[in-house]
This record gives C-alpha cells, structure tokens and sequence, in this order.
C-alpha cells in the first residue's frame, strides 16, 4: 500500500507477465447511494462538473442499446499531460453489471481501436486500457457511521508513447494527492444533487398543498 489515510486506501501492483502497472484506490463515502455515483462517474456532463481537472474532453460516442443488460457503450476521453508530454485520449467500451444481492454495481471499462468512429490525433497519443474499473458496494450504517457507499476503482494503462522516468514518479506522486481529493469530490457532489433533488421534492410538495382541490375550484356567480 502506497497510501492509507482516514477511509482511502491505495496500491500499485505488477506481475512479471505485464509490464504495465495495476492502480487500485479504494474509498469510503459517507451519505451516497450507489445510483448517485454510478450517474456521477458516467455522465459526462457530470463528470466534467466534479472532476474537470481529469478530463480536457469527455465524449459519449455510442450510447447503449436499451435493450442491453449490460448497457454497453463507448466514450471518448483526453486526459492532460504535463508539458513536454502529449495528451492522452483513451476510446474505450463501457459495460454496467449487477453486484452481489445488495445492490451494488460493477462499471467496467476496455479499449477498442475503430478509425471510422474516432481517428487518432496526431497531436495526441493514444493510450490503451487494458482493464479499468469502478466497483460500488452499498455500506450499511450503525451507531459509529452513517451508511454509505464502498468505491474501488482499478486501472491497467498503457499510456503509450516514451515518458521519462522523473514524468513516471512524478504522476505517482500526484495520483497519491489526487486520490484523496477525488474520493471527496465525488461524495460532495452526489451529497450535493441528493439535497438538490430532496429540497425539489418538498418544494413540490409544498406548491401542490397549497393547490385547491377539485371540491374547491368552484367558480361563484353574482
């Protein structure tokens, strides 16, 4: 483990048959329900709201079939890079599948090569995803914690292209710091569209209390 602070957890592995490394970050987050976060991370309006920082673009290019059990789509993604290195832009499949009997939900992620959908730009360099990932569990509450919601997020890379190794250890010790905000920015925003929706739902409840019923919508004649 190269961090463990407060609910964050993250590593970085490798085996001898791959030479691309194995992120692994796993966080837990107070007051968010699993539809909140699956609508955060894949919206790309949303996704863009809360973690612009991530993305230069972020693209749905193929949605799902809505009668696919899998909702398999693609998306089109350009990741920044410090200068002098190029941007990455990653074309990938995604795939949405049940969890376990609590309601959790797997979204997972692969890279696909299709020119006539999306041609590579030259002036960036395209990476390839080997296996990516989001696991979300709901977390039941107790006495010492409210319930919540259990992220574990996975990423094998190719980033593509020749980086340095003081870009490398730099972008380790970034994703260290970035983690955490992550994991933060996530559960600020699904907490922030949940009271959104709820406060919604009392002011409509509100204004149709204070509409008459139809007993009382009767017109009065001089």
């Amino acid at each position: 483990s190269v961090l463990a602070k407060e609910a964050t957890q993250m590593w970085f592995c490798h085996s001898s048959a791959c030479p691309f490394v194995i992120g692994c970050l796993r966080c837990v987050l107070s007051g968010v329900v699993v539809e909140d976060a699956v609508e955060a991370i894949q919206s790309p309006e949303q996704r863009l709201g809360w973690d612009g920082e991530s993305f230069r673009s972020f693209e749905l290019l193929r949605p799902h079939e809505p009668s696919d059990p899998t909702r398999e789509d693609v998306v089109f993604t350009v990741m920044p890079a410090p200068r002098p290195a190029r941007d990455r832009e990653i074309l990938q499949r995604r795939w949405q599948v049940p969890v376990g009997d609590s309601g959790g939900q797997a979204l997972l992620m692969q890279s696909l090569e299709d020119d006539a959908l999306c041609p590579t730009d030259p002036a960036r360099v395209r990476a390839f995803t080997h296996l990516s990932g989001y696991i979300l569990r709901p977390v039941p509450g107790s006495r010492a914690a409210p319930a919540g919601l259990e992220v574990v997020v996975i990423s094998q890379c190719d980033l593509g292209g020749q980086l340095p190794g003081w870009l490398q250890n730099m972008a380790r010790r970034l994703a260290k710091h970035r983690c955490m905000a992550w994991g933060r920015q996530l559960q600020a925003h699904c907490q922030a569209r949940a009271q959104s929706g709820s406060d919604q739902a009392d002011a409509t409840g509100i204004t149709n209390a204070m509409q008459p019923s139809a007993k009382e919508q009767v017109s009065v004649v001089p």
